[in-house]
């Protein structure tokens, strides 16, 4: 349905494939969708925790690696099923936006050392290291996640720390943490937050969510079969009040907000966001 949408709005004007957009979910599922009862709910979702969805990003990464080691722009989603040949505004901001709070947590460093919590197979460490390899700077990148993840990921990248016990490297200094992503995926995202907190980090690096003004924070459901995901999975939409207060009471001072671009209408939401990401250091 999201690949039939995306065909029928190259011939109608925006303010028809927006109405679409937002109503897809009366004639089909919808790939994002408000869910009322939240995570208390009993339904059944196969999350993110399968070894097809590491294999499958472990398929692309050959793909992912030759677009981000040449000189084109860095448009591209590793998720996608066009990895090796799209040119995505939308990821390019992201990704030079990553590469801003990389450089600004690695002055004046020989050696800046990443956590990625929730960083897949290890996306970003490859990102990382082609940013800066025109530098003296090297990248010493750990990777939190679940098993399946750590073992695709260790096979591709041996040098990289993978690891899956949360209470590992709370002793490691690093320069940077980076949550891409991932902490919206949190039955309890201040807990999630609380976690993220408790690595020893000059800057704590929040991004690739959706955050709303008014509403209250609230659950939807993402349904992700157009990156070939078989599977459901709930999601916070946090206010970003509420999410900027709670980090403020964590001692982070907010650094400097990202906006990435429009994305997906959430059918029946109470209010539609914007993704964005959020650059704070320890106090």
């Amino acid at each position: 349905m999201a690949t039939l949408l995306k065909k029928i709005q190259l011939f109608l004007p925006p303010i028809v494939t927006d109405f679409l957009k937002k109503n897809i979910g009366y004639v089909g599922r919808a790939p994002w969708e408000y869910f009322p009862d939240g995570f208390d709910s009993k339904i059944k979702t196969g999350g993110w925790g399968l070894d097809s969805i590491a294999a499958l990003q472990r398929e692309k990464w050959g793909s992912y690696a030759n677009r981000i080691g040449s000189a084109n722009a860095l448009g591209v989603n590793h998720e996608s099923p066009q990895v090796s040949h799209e040119n995505d505004p939308f990821f390019h901001n992201l990704l030079l936006s990553f590469a801003y709070v990389l450089a600004l947590s690695a002055i004046d460093k020989k050696l800046t050392r990443v956590l990625d919590w929730g960083g897949g197979i290890g996306h970003y460490g490859l990102l990382a290291e082609e940013l800066v390899k025109t530098t003296n700077v090297e990248v010493d990148y750990y990777c939190y996640d679940f098993e399946v993840f750590n073992n695709h990921g260790k096979a591709l990248n041996p040098a990289y720390h993978y690891f899956n016990d949360e209470n590992l490297h709370q002793d490691v200094d690093f320069d940077l943490v980076v949550a891409s992503s991932s902490l919206w995926y949190e039955k309890d995202w201040k807990a999630g937050v609380d976690k993220i907190c408790k690595y020893n980090s000059d800057y704590v690096y929040i991004t690739r969510m959706i955050f709303i003004l008014d509403k209250p924070s609230f659950v939807a459901i993402q349904r992700p079969k157009t990156m070939g995901y078989e599977t459901e999975y709930l999601f916070w939409i946090l206010n970003k009040t509420e999410f900027l207060d709670y980090l403020k009471s964590k001692n982070l001072s907010l650094v400097r907000e990202f906006e990435f671009g429009p994305v997906t209408p959430i059918f029946k939401a109470p209010e539609q966001g914007t993704m964005m990401g959020f650059l704070f250091k320890k106090n």
